[in-house]
């Protein structure tokens, strides 16, 4: 274990070293945050408008796997919200983050970014609130055999695993405890919520609704979270949140649905949780460019194939009763 610790040390010095070069990837660009939005919610309402004017069963289906690839694109986005990557202006991150991210997929941005700033701090700790997810529904316990991987992304597939999402997402939702919610806040989720309802009610697209928004969201969405926040953390132990995080190298598909808008670059985020997400490829490569990183990074070619997430945490059953110790 002092092997380990101490070649992930030598990441954190990283950190400390570049910390003021890196800081030129830190400057936002509220135009690219916008277009980021607008493009998630154009992509949606194209695709609402496109399955409902087409009556069609197969084009509905389309429409459901791929408003769910945009609905964990929103999460994405709230999530660098967390960080107050989307503005300079608090006030108006956290209603961009509210309004636009996290209110329509049923969170709430300040209870989000609450557990999710702990989370940085205490990956894979007793301190980690995400831990708590992890070690009580059994589609977080990795690795798995292959029939287990299997049972579980069919569970989540078919909305049988709804449950182990809708305990984390009570916690960051308006049901929430921690933290209270402001005046503000309550207000707006209420107005958010109230007009949507009525709007629905009006426009009798209840239906609609269901079928397009709320079920991708327990079920496709769900799983391309799933796999997504495997990939972070699960199956990896550590020191720091830098020995338990790894950086996934993403093909064109594994980026429409399990790395939207560069999450892939986890590792990278960790070290520099200040890097909006349309800057983090670029500092990947300056990253890349140092001995320390390239020797100590934990990087995977994909999200399943050779060197892969699928590899780390998709084993024989004799390897999850034998684990390897260092």
């Amino acid at each position: 274990m002092a092997e380990i610790e101490g070649q992930f040390s030598e990441l954190l010095e990283l950190r400390s070293i570049l910390r003021e070069e890196i800081s030129q990837y830190t400057k936002l660009s509220p135009f690219k945050s916008t277009v980021a939005l607008a493009w998630q919610w154009l992509q949606i309402a194209s695709l609402v408008a496109l399955a409902l004017v087409s009556g069609q069963w197969w084009v509905w289906l389309v429409a459901i796997v791929l408003i769910a690839g945009r609905q964990h694109a929103l999460g994405v986005l709230g999530h660098d919200a967390s960080h107050y990557r989307l503005s300079k202006d608090r006030k108006l991150n956290d209603f961009l983050g509210d309004v636009f991210c996290w209110l329509p997929v049923f969170f709430c941005h300040s209870r989000y970014a609450y557990e999710h700033i702990q989370h940085h701090k205490f990956v894979n700790t007793e301190r980690d609130p995400y831990l708590q997810d992890f070690t009580t529904f059994a589609i977080w316990d990795w690795p798995k055999s292959p029939r287990q991987a299997a049972v579980a992304w069919l569970r989540m597939l078919f909305g049988l695993e709804a449950r182990a999402f809708l305990a984390a997402g009570k916690r960051m939702s308006v049901l929430g405890k921690t933290p209270a919610l402001t005046r503000t806040e309550k207000v707006r989720a209420g107005i958010f919520y109230g007009g949507a309802a009525v709007a629905l009610t009006l426009t009798d697209a209840w239906l609609p609704f269901l079928l397009l928004w709320v079920l991708p969201l327990v079920t496709i969405s769900a799983m391309f979270v799933h796999w997504r926040t495997v990939a972070e953390h699960l199956g990896l132990s550590g020191p720091d949140d830098v020995s338990a995080t790894r950086h996934v190298n993403a093909n064109f598909f594994e980026r429409l649905t399990f790395a939207p808008l560069a999450v892939n670059y986890h590792l990278d985020h960790h070290l520099f949780p200040g890097v909006p997400f349309y800057n983090l490829p670029r500092l990947h490569q300056r990253l890349l460019q140092e001995p320390i990183y390239r020797r100590n990074a934990i990087i995977k070619d994909g999200y399943f194939g050779r060197n892969s997430v699928f590899s780390d945490v998709v084993v024989t059953k004799r390897a999850i009763a034998s684990p390897k110790t260092p």
